[in-house]
């Protein structure tokens, strides 16, 4: 048995948005709340057993065993269900806020590599450049060589978060000779709505860069400025970090169909 509480919201039957697993407890949240409320759960939140909760969405039977600080969020309108855990970042922060469907694979660095590999091999000679004016000029020339060294390793790490932690979505290609895709998602912040079109050059496996392909992506999110809404999208092909092609398959199958009708709309 779990220990469940329920915003008042919820408990007079407004949709449910999210549940979060504190320490002992799961916390239910409703559709215009956000997890600014655990600051206030003792009063604000009240306790409801689990028959009730699988009884507002029967979906959630079976899913509650999970570590602590897990989000998973509901979709009442499509009935999606997308279990998001906390990750360990080790790169360069993204962004804070916890996407509502993560990409959640394992990112294989050596397939990342190969494929970007031109990228990889500018820094390497970038490194050797610099190395060869330390020891020929002066030790001074280390300095620019370990931060450069050091901002491209955080930035592989970056990568390597995000296909953890990413908001997985979909993308298709546009262009086959210079392996172009097209992704669509919302840059709202929760308040309002944002729909972007984000064409990106790829570097992708040969299988995958048919103009038409469905390509699931690993989304991270930023803002270079002070807007209410997200202002920068950076789409990550999943085939370039994942060896297994069940996994992309599974990721594929993932995304509802709505997204998939509303990215080839537009």
């Amino acid at each position: 048995m779990y220990n469940i509480v329920a915003s008042k919201k919820v408990i007079e039957g407004q949709e449910i948005s999210l549940l979060h697993y504190l320490k002992d407890f799961w916390i239910v949240i409703a559709t215009d709340e956000n997890l600014d409320a655990i600051k206030n759960v003792e009063d604000n939140f009240f306790a409801v057993d689990e028959t009730w909760l699988y009884s507002r969405v029967p979906g959630l039977k079976g899913k509650l065993d999970q570590p602590v600080d897990t989000t998973i969020n509901i979709n009442m309108a499509t009935g999606e269900i997308n279990i998001n855990k906390k990750h360990f970042h080790l790169g360069i922060p993204t962004h804070s806020a916890r996407a509502t469907r993560q990409a959640n694979v394992d990112f294989s660095i050596f397939k990342w590599v190969f494929y970007y590999k031109k990228r990889y091999f500018k820094a390497l000679m970038v490194t050797l450049a610099l190395l060869a004016g330390a020891l020929l000029i002066g030790w001074f020339f280390y300095v620019p060589m370990v931060l450069h060294l050091a901002y491209e390793v955080l930035s592989t790490l970056k990568e390597r978060d995000m296909f953890k932690s990413g908001a997985l979505g979909p993308a298709i290609v546009i262009d086959e000779k210079n392996q172009k895709i097209a992704t669509f998602t919302d840059l709202s912040l929760g308040m309002g709505k944002y729909p972007v079109i984000r064409i990106k050059k790829v570097e992708l496996p040969e299988k995958y860069r048919k103009v038409g392909t469905r390509i699931p992506v690993a989304g991270a999110y930023q803002n270079t400025e002070k807007y209410t809404h997200w202002n920068y999208y950076n789409p990550l092909p999943l085939p370039t970090g994942v060896t297994d092609a069940a996994v992309i398959e599974e990721k594929l199958n993932a995304i509802p169909t709505i997204e998939w009708i509303k990215l080839r709309a537009e």
